[in-house]
């Protein structure tokens, strides 16, 4: 329905072989998620490809049907929510950032829920103050 990576390859690809030609620097990509602007600039050798990703909606969902383990590491109460821009991810906020680092997650739990709902998996996450947090 939608993947940033392959819509910015694909555009990048039909510049690059004369399969499209922007209009002042636009074009407009259509997948199975709507039609998408696409921003394209710079030379040839070098285009820079900007693509604005689908509007994220949230799903009705039954989030019972959780993983308890993930249950238990959630923020105040929170179920996970599933939400859509053209890929499903069940997102989940956790308690704090200990718990997000902490994660011992157990993968064919979270494969069986995941497929079980036509999600493309579960991204988790909390606030941590401070501004000296390390990427991975």
């Amino acid at each position: 329905a939608f993947a940033g990576h392959p819509s910015v390859g694909a555009a990048w690809a039909a510049v690059s072989c004369g399969l499209a030609q922007p209009r002042d620097g636009a074009l407009l990509q259509q997948c199975a998620a709507g039609v998408l602007p696409v921003r394209v600039s710079g030379p040839a050798e070098a285009l820079q490809i900007q693509l604005a990703s689908p509007p994220a909606r949230q799903l009705a969902t039954g989030a019972d049907a959780a993983p308890e383990a993930l249950l238990a590491l959630a923020a105040n109460g929170h179920v996970p929510e599933l939400w859509d821009n053209g890929a499903r991810w069940w997102l989940l906020p956790l308690r704090d950032a200990a718990a997000v680092r902490g994660l011992a997650p157990d993968m064919a739990a979270l494969r069986d829920w995941s497929l079980a709902t036509e999600a493309t998996g579960v991204a988790v996450f909390a606030d941590e103050a401070g501004t000296d947090h390390t990427r991975v």
